[in-house]
């Protein structure tokens, strides 16, 4: 398991991700070398990236250990923003603290 966030890694299921969307290639720069890419493909393939990198079950798992944003994006190969993302989209902060909640009450037998 890598200890320091690889671009490769992170470009990896980004480039998986335009394929499983039938994304169809083009080419990076135009005809005047000017950078040149269609902005909703873009963050069509990022979000289905943070989805293959960081599941929601893994969000999940990141809230119930406790883990820091920098001990989850090295255990799990991916940026401290992505795994903010993940966290942030899936709710799972907030379903980690009723998960809690809920656990806490019935151990209590209320």
């Amino acid at each position: 398991m890598p200890t320091v966030v690889d671009a490769r890694l992170v470009a990896s299921p980004h480039e998986l991700a335009h394929s499983l969307l039938l994304h169809e290639p083009e080419s990076a720069f135009d005809g005047e070398g000017t950078r040149d890419w269609d902005a909703e493909q873009e963050e069509e393939a990022q979000w289905l990236a943070g989805i293959l990198l960081i599941s929601e079950e893994t969000a999940l798992k990141i809230v119930s250990d406790n883990l820091s944003l920098e001990v989850a994006a090295k255990r799990y190969g991916a940026s401290i923003g992505m795994i903010r993302g993940r966290l942030n989209v899936t709710g799972a902060r907030k379903r980690g603290v009723i998960h809690t909640n809920r656990a806490s009450r019935k151990s209590e037998g209320t």
